[in-house]
């Protein structure tokens, strides 16, 4: 059950932790919106105002009378993306115990600047800076594993442990290269009525996750049944698509040498999470392409 915050509280409340608290987000936030920051009350109700304008924060009810369970919060932009959701997020992720997305794939951004060093996100949560933060990647997200690794690597390459705090739901589909591929390809057909996609292969994706011939993250447990799903995709796709090259064996090869990695952030979100809410933790929902 989804309800509106009335008359901006929450965000407020939010924001305002940040504001008194007198840490270096301070400026941060208000570069969110433009402008110089000062702690003037006027100025904070402007600037929470001006926040909720171009990012909607929603709040879901866990509670069913039951005052342990935790509480569940929901960034969502209202202005067709590039509103500063993840930089909010990584602002906000400190008082939250997880950080999760939940759809989408690698075509949302969300650069954050921490200590002068500039990250760039398009599938790990914006809350992956903060140490003590959990970050999930949900069923509902289509992954592309070769931009995900690149991202962690970048991340380890910065000095930032992640290990034992991203989660990466079993359930999650996989976008491959040749997703990407037809992705442009359809792009190409539509000539100048074109959606104007980012060709990261999140439409076919979709489209294999709703035809019930994708593969999740979680088929990695078992290559045999990964390679059956895996040849049984490419042969629909490519009678579907003439022409289309696939070479089935290097996919292989590829996902059996990072399966290791992987599997080891594997679970299942939906149980993590919602263990976590009974356990009274609060959760935090990044929204992307959205």
């Amino acid at each position: 059950m989804f309800r509106r915050i009335p008359h901006l509280n929450k965000i407020g409340r939010l924001c305002s932790r940040l504001i008194n608290n007198k840490s270096n987000y301070n400026n941060e936030i208000a570069n969110i919106i433009g402008g110089k920051y000062n702690n003037n009350r006027n100025y904070f109700n402007q600037f929470s105002f001006i926040v909720a304008a171009s990012v909607v924060l929603l709040t879901i009810n866990t509670t069913n009378n039951d005052s342990k369970k935790g509480e569940v919060d929901v960034i969502l932009g209202a202005q067709w993306g590039d509103e500063g959701k993840g930089k909010l997020v990584d602002i906000l992720s400190k008082d939250y115990d997880i950080c999760a997305r939940v759809g989408g794939g690698s075509n949302a951004g969300h650069t954050i600047v921490a200590n002068n060093i500039k990250y760039k996100f398009h599938l790990v949560p914006s809350g992956i800076l903060n140490l003590k933060t959990h970050c999930v990647i949900g069923n509902g997200v289509v992954v592309h594993v070769r931009g995900l690794l690149e991202e962690l690597r970048s991340l380890t390459d910065e000095g930032v442990d992640y290990s034992g705090r991203l989660h990466i739901s079993d359930r999650a589909h996989i976008v491959f290269d040749f997703h990407q591929t037809i992705d442009a390809w359809n792009e190409k057909q539509l000539a100048d009525k074109k959606l104007g996609t980012t060709n990261k292969g999140i439409g076919p994706s979709y489209s294999s996750k709703s035809m019930r011939n994708g593969l999740r993250i979680g088929d990695l447990r078992d290559m045999k049944y990964f390679e059956q799903r895996l040849r049984n995709l490419v042969k629909q796709l490519q009678t579907a698509y003439p022409g289309l090259e696939i070479d089935v064996d290097k996919e292989l090869e590829y996902y059996n040498n990072v399966r290791g990695e992987l599997i080891s952030m594997t679970t299942d979100t939906i149980t993590f999470v919602n263990d976590a809410i009974k356990e009274g933790k609060n959760v935090l929902i990044e929204g992307a392409n959205a």
